[in-house]
């Protein structure tokens, strides 16, 4: 069992039921599911390796979780509160990466993701 397996069961036993945010303004299992297949889709266009996430917490993290496994590659959540060197030489071990990040963020990290 994987992660994909599990978020494809949540939507056939309860699609439309909020699993992220608030129950008004979340999002469902089904729409969790398509977001991930259009990011996996993404991720593989991109000819990437891995899925670096270098931002706060919240709705676009867990969209990120369940694309990257959907795609097969690894999910780097990076803490977002490095300074840049630090920042810099994490990034360095994943060239390929397809990045994921605040503006804050990706202003802090060169541009790099």
């Amino acid at each position: 069992m994987n992660l994909t397996m599990l978020l494809d069961m949540a939507v056939d036993g309860f699609g439309d039921r909020t699993v992220v945010g608030s129950r008004d303004l979340g999002i469902s299992a089904a729409r969790l599911q398509e977001l991930s297949v259009a990011g996996a889709a993404a991720i593989r266009e991109a000819g990437a390796d891995s899925v670096v996430y270098l931002a706060v917490n919240g709705p676009a993290f867990p969209v990120a979780m369940f694309s990257a496994a959907r795609a097969g590659v690894p999910l780097v959540p990076v803490n977002y509160r490095l300074g840049r060197e630090q920042l810099d030489g994490l990034l360095a071990n994943h060239p390929r990466a397809l990045g994921i990040a605040d503006q804050a963020q990706s202003d802090a990290s060169s541009g790099r993701v």
